[in-house]
């Protein structure tokens, strides 16, 4: 899959989650995914609305937190201290 986010965000983005302690890792992962199911049944509100428009903005949002979530897996599995069992809700 093509990236969708630029370069420079997805370089900024590693930086700031090399940088978190595990724990808060784990938070933004749980964010970014709690973001991607609200994001994801709006989605499917819009497809039964028929709104294209609506459509093509979720499924941007979509692929932008699919790989945020994605950075933070690579880096999370990097981590000694990481489990996924107790630190994820997901």
């Amino acid at each position: 899959m093509k990236s969708v986010l630029p370069p420079a965000e997805v370089s900024a983005l590693q930086e700031q989650y090399q940088s978190l302690p595990t724990e808060k890792l784990a938070d933004e992962a749980n964010s970014a995914y709690r973001h991607l199911t609200e994001v994801t049944e709006t989605l499917e509100a819009e497809r039964k609305n028929g709104d294209h428009y609506g459509i093509t903005i979720c499924l941007e949002e979509v692929h932008r937190q699919e790989e945020k979530l994605e950075l933070i897996s690579r880096e999370l599995r990097h981590r000694p201290d990481y489990d996924r069992e107790t630190m994820l809700e997901f």
